[in-house]
């Protein structure tokens, strides 16, 4: 199965929009089931709300 053998990665800073327009993508994508991690480096904009917005799927 290809959602064990693969994690997705994401580094962001301050991109709370370009996030969400990622994570929607990836929600269409085959790799939805993948472990998906997310490296927010202390942002202090509304990513942290972006991503779990999104923790339920």
């Amino acid at each position: 199965m290809i959602e064990k053998k693969i994690e997705i990665v994401i580094i962001t800073y301050n991109r709370h929009r370009y996030l969400k327009n990622t994570l929607s993508q990836l929600l269409k994508s085959p790799f939805l089931k993948c472990k998906l991690t997310i490296l927010d480096n202390c942002s202090n904009d509304d990513t942290e709300n972006v991503c779990n917005h999104f923790i339920q799927y």
